[in-house]
């Protein structure tokens, strides 16, 4: 009786110390997020932004707005999602926390290291400037203060992400993958031409307010949807670690897009390996298309034919 009342004693003694140290944690957690300053990197109009260098390792990647659209190091035109995505997670990004005095060191040489330095500009005055990195495993990201060298845990509230993935984009992940990227309101046709199969070769021209095929008899339902597919063709991948096999230097098909100001947008596209469709763009960027997207658009003019 006494041994079962000493564990009884025992079981409320663990039992009280579970509930003690869990308030501990939970006011020293309250505590020291009402502690950190939640608008430590908030941009003030962020709207005014007009660009965004991620410098990382000696090199920098330039964002930059023309006034009509986002370019990449001011020559390609930027993938307006990411830039979306970017904006985004610069606006909403909240310090969870600052990291303990035992890990601040190790941290800040990570950051130096391997971080990503962003400055954000608005005309020519700096509006903000962090070093944003994380953990090996991507599942912790960090915000450095270059001034302080202060660290700070950030999290998107509501959300699961690593917040600093985005800023870790290389160059050519941040550009367009749109193949045709221009205005299609300015479309005026296309020439597609199957090297060693001419007979298959066709063009699409404006007839009055709708577009055809030249020559033959045109069945609109199979063309207009071909030109959407067309018109909204992007690579899976631009440039990097990409290469055409000598075997198969020739292209199974030209694409060459008009516009009205009589512009020509081309890309050829190469014999299909395990990795997909390569292709080579009027940019000569080397990219490589998912079969997907390429094998609806490998018609033949007779396939236009009204059944």
């Amino acid at each position: 009786m006494i041994h079962q009342q000493k564990i009884k004693w025992q079981l409320g003694v663990l039992a009280g110390l579970v509930i003690a140290n869990a308030l501990f944690f939970f006011w020293a957690g309250r505590d020291n997020r009402e502690a950190v300053d939640q608008n430590v990197f908030v941009v003030s109009e962020l709207e005014k932004v007009n660009r965004v260098e991620i410098e990382y390792q000696g090199e920098t990647t330039r964002l930059s707005f023309n006034g009509a659209r986002w370019l990449v190091n001011d020559k390609y035109n930027a993938d307006a999602d990411m830039i979306k995505v970017l904006f985004a997670t610069i606006a909403q990004a909240r310090p969870k926390r600052t990291l303990p005095q035992a890990m601040k060191d190790s941290v800040q040489a990570v950051l130096k290291a391997d971080g990503r330095r962003m400055k954000l500009f608005s005309e020519e005055e700096i509006v903000a400037d962090f070093i944003a990195g994380g953990n090996e495993a991507k599942t912790q990201a960090w915000f450095m203060e270059p001034a302080t060298g202060d660290v700070y845990v950030m999290n998107i509230p509501g959300y699961r992400v690593y917040v600093s993935g985005i800023f870790e984009l290389s160059d050519r992940e941040w550009r367009s993958k749109y193949i045709f990227d221009f205005n299609w309101r300015n479309f005026q046709g296309i020439a597609v031409e199957f090297p060693g199969k001419s007979a298959d070769d066709f063009e699409v021209v404006q007839d009055k307010s709708m577009f055809i095929v030249k020559g033959i008899q045109t069945d609109t339902s199979k063309l207009n949807p071909y030109l959407d597919q067309l018109s909204a063709l992007t690579a899976d991948q631009v440039g990097e670690n990409l290469n055409i096999d000598s075997a198969s230097a020739i292209p199974i098909m030209r694409i060459k897009v008009m516009d009205i100001a009589g512009r020509v947008y081309p890309v050829n596209i190469y014999p299909r390996d395990s990795a997909g469709f390569p292709g080579l763009t009027s940019r000569t960027d080397l990219v490589r298309f998912d079969p997907r997207r390429i094998s609806p658009l490998l018609k033949p003019k007779t396939w236009f034919r009204p059944q």
